[in-house]
């Protein structure tokens, strides 16, 4: 037992001491961790001070720290007064056990059953095109095939060729392979020049246009009709100065009586007569009708001076003829000429009233380009305007008749000249 003095009551307090057993020694590091000590008994509480508390004493330095007895922990003594913290004693080691082994892994667990399938997700945008990639090598070359077996030689039959100047009917030949149709329709004939008092403007008559041509390649096989109709087409005649008016072509054309017309050529059309004052008109040209062709050419037209009938590839037209002024004559225009064959075309007629020119044609029946347009017919005012040329060959127009300007009792105005006749040929290969 100890006393305190109280400063508060000036008296002195009784103060319990505690019982404390002396602390074991530290086991050795890394053993097993020994089993812990029972509790010791608690001591009794002891008895409460009587009087006022006195005043508290000035607070005493922390003793060290005892050590740890190995005993068992003494009964806990009476509390007294709290006495001011110790300082901290070291720490004592720390013992640790070895760490244990592993444990064997356990079975893996049954798979899950599958989960229900998502919708399918909306789709995304289009991506960007890619750029393009470079072009490949040219592969090698295949192996060239055989050749293939000679074909049988072919016939050595001629072809028949069948003229027909005139309207008429054809019959296809037996064992026909392919037929090739030509038709030229008749072309126009060349207006008549006019009289006219002296010193008196006038144009010649107008050319004649010339037909139209048409040809046609057909299989034998289609051409079902056994015999069919030729229609060749006339050429139109010269007007007549003071008289007729210059006449137009006729159509050519084949037909059968299950096909119908299936290749035609349009006529070409006769020319004006001379006027005064002005011009005066040349013929229209024919046209091809049904099937591949060429066209005429239209006459020229008459004026003071003639005009010269133009070139084609088909049949072609006349040329105008010469007009007057109030003072002189003028020639002819010259005929118009075929480009294939290349025949010099027609001489116009010369002033003074000369006559028009014509074409000599090439002497190939079978040749449906030939010849030319007849030349116009040179005025005159001393004497009777000249004749214009007729159209030669095949389908082309003739040439407009000269003017006369005269006062002169007999004195006439020239003829025109009149259109060639059209033509078809057939051509038959075996």
């Amino acid at each position: 037992m100890a006393f305190k003095f109280n400063p508060f009551t000036g008296k002195l307090d009784i103060v319990g001491s505690a019982g404390l057993g002396a602390t074991g020694a530290t086991g050795p590091s890394g053993g097993p961790v020994g089993a812990t000590g029972s509790t010791g008994a608690s001591g009794a509480t002891g008895a409460t001070g009587i009087g006022s508390t006195g005043a508290t004493g000035i607070q005493g330095a922390t003793g060290l720290q005892g050590s740890t007895g190995l005993g068992a922990t003494g009964s806990t003594g009476i509390i007294g007064l709290t006495g001011s913290t110790g300082a901290t004693g070291v720490a004592g080691a720390t013992g640790e056990g070895a760490t244990g082994a592993t444990g064997v892994a356990g079975n893996d667990g049954a798979t899950g059953a599958t989960g229900v399938t998502g919708n399918i997700g909306a789709t995304g945008l289009q991506g960007v095109q890619g750029i393009q990639g470079l072009t490949g090598s040219t592969g090698a070359t295949g192996v060239s095939g055989n050749d293939g077996a000679t074909g049988a030689t072919g016939g050595t039959i001629s072809p028949q060729i069948d003229i027909y100047a005139a309207s008429t009917t054809w019959t296809k030949p037996a064992n026909a392979k392919q037929v090739v149709i030509e038709c030229v329709a008749g072309g126009g004939g060349g207006g008549a020049g006019i009289k006219v008092v002296a010193a008196t403007i006038s144009s010649g008559g107008g050319a004649g246009g010339s037909g139209g041509y048409s040809r046609a390649i057909i299989n034998a096989a289609d051409l079902t009709d056994a015999t069919y109709t030729v229609t060749v087409g006339a050429g139109g005649s010269g007007g007549t100065a003071g008289g007729a008016g210059a006449g137009p072509g006729t159509n050519s054309s084949v037909a059968g009586s299950t096909l119908g017309q299936f290749i035609f050529a349009q006529r070409g059309t006769g020319g004006g007569v001379g006027a005064t004052p002005g011009n005066s008109t040349g013929g229209l040209a024919g046209i091809p009708g049904g099937v591949a062709g060429l066209s005429g050419t239209a006459g020229a037209a008459g004026g003071t001076t003639g005009s010269g009938g133009a070139n084609n590839y088909g049949p072609s037209a006349g040329g105008s003829g010469g007009g007057t002024s109030t003072t002189a004559a003028f020639a002819g225009g010259s005929g118009g000429n075929n480009t294939i064959t290349g025949l010099t075309a027609a001489t116009a007629g010369t002033l003074g009233g000369g006559a028009g020119g014509t074409v000599t044609p090439i002497n190939i029946p079978s040749l449906v380009m030939n010849g030319g347009g007849g030349a116009g017919g040179g005025s005159s005012i001393t004497s009777n305007g000249g004749a214009g040329g007729n159209g030669t060959g095949f389908g082309c127009g003739g040439g407009g008749g000269g003017s006369c300007s005269s006062n002169t009792a007999g004195f006439v105005a020239g003829n025109g000249g009149a259109g060639a006749p059209g033509i078809v040929v057939i051509t038959t290969y075996f």
